[in-house]
């Protein structure tokens, strides 16, 4: 998806490319990110080129809003895309117009939540209130489940690497469903994860130091990803 793409920094700064710098030129590392694009559908271009790339590896990046939309009760509709719009528009204007709410937002993520001065957007709280749904969740798995037992027929070592929210990183003591705990228990030799939320939180000091404005991650953050997806393959 686009934590995979790099949206928002430069080619060089996306974890794809630092990957290859680590790996060297034995390996040939390619970027198949697209934004927006959920497990379905990331799934369905891999499925696509997998005979002609013929990869040694696969590195699927995954985070709290690939659930599909379409799943049973979800209930992003016209109507909260537009709501989900106008906040973050409304909010983004307040915010960046204010140099005092500029600093709290940076340097007191905890805090800035709590006293609302950031406010999750529509789309992603629907996203917390599906991972929490259990029967939503089952549906996540059977499809996660099919998608993994094609990949498993093919000649190949798949990596999940399961990017935080930073309400996540930033809010520890905030317990959520997310997609780490369903690929940690995937049981295949074949397909191991990586858990990219502690050393996020280990790192952290402030949101700009780890993510863009927009919440996804930066330079930095992709650095320290591409360190732990190289120590994943080295293993």
């Amino acid at each position: 998806d686009s934590h995979v793409f790099g949206y928002g920094v430069p080619d060089e700064d996306t974890f794809p490319y630092k990957l290859q710098k680590m790996l060297g030129d034995k390996y040939n590392v390619i970027n198949m990110g697209i934004s927006a694009y959920e497990h379905s559908r990331q799934f369905a271009l891999l499925d696509r080129h997998m005979s002609r790339l013929k990869p040694e590896a696969v590195i699927i990046g995954i985070n709290l809003t690939d659930i599909r939309v379409d799943l049973p009760a979800a209930p992003y509709t016209k109507k909260s895309a537009a709501a989900f719009q106008k906040e973050s528009l409304a909010v983004r204007n307040v915010m960046d117009s204010s140099a005092l709410l500029t600093y709290f937002r940076d340097a007191f993520p905890g805090l800035r939540v709590k006293l609302g001065l950031q406010k999750i957007p529509v789309y992603e709280k629907e996203c917390y209130r599906l991972w929490s749904d259990d029967s939503v969740f089952r549906v996540y798995q059977e499809d996660m489940a099919e998608e993994i037992n094609k990949l498993s027929g093919l000649n190949t070592r798949i990596i999940f690497a399961v990017f935080p929210h930073f309400a996540e990183v930033y809010l520890m003591d905030k317990k959520i469903r997310c997609p780490v705990e369903y690929c940690k228990s995937i049981e295949n030799p074949g397909i191991k994860t990586v858990d990219l939320k502690p050393v996020f939180q280990a790192n952290h000091k402030r949101i700009s130091s780890l993510y863009l404005k927009d919440g996804h991650p930066n330079r930095k953050a992709y650095t320290l990803v591409a360190a732990e997806v190289f120590n994943k393959l080295q293993e």
